[in-house]
């Protein structure tokens, strides 16, 4: 059977216009190119969603439009309007210290204050030297917290780049570079987009008032869900006085949560199906070979799997692994989840609460079900609607009442 001549020339438009995409992307003015602590390089096998578009493209424009793909950005993609993301310049008070955001006349955001990497150090040996216990009554997190905030006031003042933004749907956190290459700590308000306001992280987080600051790192926290096959790439160090400082080269495929996230590595795939007259030939001849992963085509266990990568509250099996290369190479969408990760549940296993920084308790409600947002998985495996199931096709997954591409963004309901 012939090839038809339109849907070869549809095929030669889609490769057209993705050149030009890629042109453009590559003549990208300086002052809005990503910085060079943004820790983006190319992973084994990933191509990126803009190389997905180019045959999908109704599926990336619905994915496009959705909270998952703004979940991190450079920080440089925000308009700074005062609707989508907070008017600059701003101004802050953090514990008697003045903190400021404005833009650069070379179209870079910057910060000024405290030193939040070498901040975030202190706070760790803090820690270390056992000021905060998990456990402790009250007062004892309190003298931590005064202790802590003594630290701060020693802290030199600094001006650094404001790299990445993570958050769309409800708030925005911004993420400020160190001196240390790729290491970005959170900076300490959020923006929430609703009331159009500032919140004090530890408020937005719902911090107990009497713990200390903390200084969230991105690279050891954000990566793991907010990136495509993100990396930690940590190496520990003794400073002077003999205290360890974690280092990182992270590294992402992509910012936000992209088609290789659910999909996994589409490189494979892209290569086979990028020559249009290769695919049109694997078409007519009905041939059906995939490398990328299907979760709609998957059962309710499986697919869910592939949320609950990042909608579940966890701890990796094997952590020098993971502070090394994150689960890159560990878990891929269609494998099993529990081969890379142990959820967390209450009560929990007795050497869970040795694994876990925060108290059990301020995780999990008394009976069990989740405190914190965004880990639904763990819920899901405990509803007599997933576990009670007699079988499969009555087993009720994420995809039962959500759906990526088919649904207006907020909530991404059926």
């Amino acid at each position: 059977m012939p090839p038809n001549i339109l849907q070869l020339l549809s095929y030669a438009g889609i490769l057209a216009l993705f050149g030009l995409s890629l042109a453009f992307s590559a003549s990208l003015p300086e002052s809005l190119s990503p910085s060079k602590q943004t820790p983006l390089r190319s992973a084994p096998g990933y191509v990126g969603s803009e190389r997905c578009q180019a045959c999908h493209a109704v599926a990336y424009d619905t994915w496009h439009k959705s909270f998952h793909r703004s979940m991190t950005r450079t920080v440089n993609e925000l308009a700074f309007d005062g609707l989508e993301s907070p008017a600059l310049p701003a101004d802050f008070q953090f514990y008697g210290r003045d903190l400021s955001l404005w833009r650069s006349t070379s179209g870079r955001t910057m910060y000024r204050g405290p030193d939040l990497q070498l901040y975030g150090q202190r706070l760790a040996q803090l820690k270390y030297q056992s000021l905060q216990v998990k456990g402790v009554p009250s007062q004892e997190n309190g003298r931590a917290r005064m202790r802590a905030l003594k630290i701060l006031e020693t802290i030199p003042t600094v001006e650094r780049e404001l790299v990445l933004a993570t958050g769309s749907h409800h708030y925005i956190a911004f993420f400020v570079a160190g001196t240390e290459e790729q290491e970005l700590r959170q900076f300490p308000f959020v923006y929430y987009l609703a009331d159009k306001v500032w919140l004090k992280r530890e408020a937005a987080f719902i911090q107990p008032p009497s713990a200390p600051p903390h200084i969230t790192r991105w690279n050891a926290n954000c990566i793991q869900c907010h990136s495509v096959a993100g990396a930690p790439y940590q190496t520990d160090r003794h400073d002077l006085q003999g205290h360890v400082v974690s280092q990182y080269r992270s590294a992402v495929a992509e910012l936000g949560i992209a088609c290789e996230a659910c999909h996994g590595p589409g490189e494979q795939h892209s290569n086979l199906y990028e020559n249009p007259f290769e695919r049109l030939q694997l078409e007519l001849s009905h041939n059906t070979a995939k490398s990328v992963s299907n979760p709609g085509a998957m059962n309710a266990q499986r697919s869910s799997q592939i949320c609950g990568q990042c909608h579940s509250y966890f701890l990796p099996i094997n952590e020098e692994h993971f502070w090394s290369k994150g689960h890159r190479d560990g878990f891929l969408p269609g494998q099993a989840l529990g081969q890379t990760r142990e959820l967390l549940s209450f009560p929990g296993p007795e050497n869970q609460q040795k694994r876990i920084e925060a108290d059990e308790r301020q995780i999990f409600f008394a009976n069990g079900a989740m405190r914190v947002a965004g880990r639904e998985y763990n819920d899901l495996l405990a509803s007599p609607c997933f576990s009670r199931a007699s079988n499969d096709k009555q087993k009720m997954g994420c995809l039962s009442c959500h759906n990526s591409h088919d649904s207006e963004p907020n909530d991404q309901l059926n």
